[in-house]
């Protein structure tokens, strides 16, 4: 049965109890909706995680979000669903919702209490190619979203496979790179040079660098600038953390962009803009 709560309708949920324990599928909830629910009976509720609610405006937004539950105790007190609320209010549009109510307090406890599905599991919940739901993917997508202009600090698993499918050429060759080591590889690492092979320089050029980087084994010395890098990460304990490294990733692209050009560096030094810049899609 579908259901369109109206505002009104709403307004006297407040203080009310259910006898007994029911389910409504496929319930509309509008934005007022939502508010008047937010703003009456969500009081046992943690602070509102801000991530959260713009990843799920943004589905909502791209008609992507897929039905979930928001669950009322048997006093008419939200138990669980502020984030998805918040999302409907963010979103300004109608969201379809499972509505639960007349659960018992003792189910909140459990409340987001198990291991939390993470995007590759969503993704691959989808159908999603295995290369888009490996974690180096993730991860490179994750932060050029975080450094890219307008774009939210972490996008949902649906903006993933689509920014991941609409750049497959100059993402998937990176993020199958699998060799690792500390204080040496990051996210913004591998986004950093993914960004050089979508500039057009080449792959095997770019998995000579990668590999250098990797063992410290030059035999150019026109080809010093990697080592530079990597005495720099290996000295700095911190160059991959925080904001620090948004300067190592400017680093990063000045080595391989001299690396590729065959000019030595007595000293690296971080360019004022990136030298590979990032999508604008």
């Amino acid at each position: 049965m579908t259901l369109i709560l109206s505002p009104s309708v709403v307004k006297h949920w407040s203080g009310m109890r259910f006898a007994c324990r029911e389910t409504f599928d496929n319930v509309f909830v509008c934005p007022e909706v939502a508010s008047i629910w937010l703003a009456t009976v969500n009081t046992n509720n943690r602070k509102f995680k801000l991530d959260a609610i713009e990843q799920y405006a943004n589905d909502m937004k791209a008609n992507k979000w897929t039905t979930s539950r928001i669950v009322f105790y048997h006093d008419g007190i939200l138990c669980d669903g502020q984030n998805r609320l918040a999302a409907v209010i963010k979103s300004n549009i109608e969201v379809v919702f499972d509505i639960l109510v007349g659960a018992d307090y003792s189910e909140g406890v459990n409340i987001d209490m198990g291991v939390k599905r993470t995007q590759g599991d969503s993704l691959r919940l989808q159908g999603a190619d295995h290369w888009i739901t490996a974690k180096n993917t993730i991860a490179i997508i994750n932060f050029l979203a975080r450094i890219s202009k307008g774009r939210p600090k972490r996008l949902s698993h649906n903006e993933i496979k689509e920014y991941a499918e609409s750049n497959r050429e100059w993402i998937e060759p990176i993020a199958q790179i699998t060799t690792k080591k500390k204080n040496l590889t990051t996210a913004a690492y591998f986004a950093s040079i993914a960004l050089a092979l979508r500039a057009g320089e080449s792959l095997n050029e770019i998995a000579e660098f990668h590999q250098a980087y990797l063992t410290g084994e030059v035999y150019d010395k026109n080809k010093n600038a990697v080592l530079r890098l990597r005495d720099y990460c290996l000295a700095n304990d911190q160059a991959w953390t925080g904001y620090h490294c948004i300067n190592t990733g400017k680093l990063t692209q000045r080595a391989l962009k001299a690396y590729i050009d065959r000019q030595p560096l007595a000293k690296l030094y971080a360019p004022s803009d990136w030298n590979y810049s990032f999508p604008q899609n």
